[in-house]
């Protein structure tokens, strides 16, 4: 396959957001998933799971979305490659907002849990 092919830079584009996804999925499920253990925040990390779950959704959208513009066959391609810059932006913008908060909430409860602990006998 020529890599200057569209179906390449299709195919490419999908995968990627795809495994961005995927990833983002699977460690937004684990936090939540080991929420209770935390010794303090639990809503911090039940929090930063559940923004890395709704980042991934977005991520899987946009993984559909780019596809269904790039590859030639569906009839509604032409008013969707107009859509496709804002779509762009606006997707971009909002992962990276739930991605930065879901890492400072992460942050932060590793930060709380981390305290004084008694000393050994």
């Amino acid at each position: 396959m020529d890599i200057s092919s569209p179906y390449f830079n299709a195919l490419a584009g999908t995968i990627s957001s795809g495994f961005f996804a995927v990833a983002a999925l699977a460690i937004g499920v684990f936090a939540l998933f080991w929420a209770g253990r935390a010794p303090q925040g639990k809503w911090l990390v039940r929090t930063a799971g559940l923004l890395l779950v709704v980042v991934s959704f977005f991520q899987f959208a946009w993984a559909v979305c780019f596809f269904l513009t790039t590859y030639p066959p569906p009839v509604f391609q032409p008013w969707m490659v107009d859509l496709l810059p804002a779509v762009t932006l606006i997707r971009s913008s909002v992962s990276a907002i739930l991605l930065t908060a879901a890492v400072a909430l992460g942050l932060t409860a590793v930060v709380r849990g981390v305290g004084p602990r008694p000393a050994a006998r």
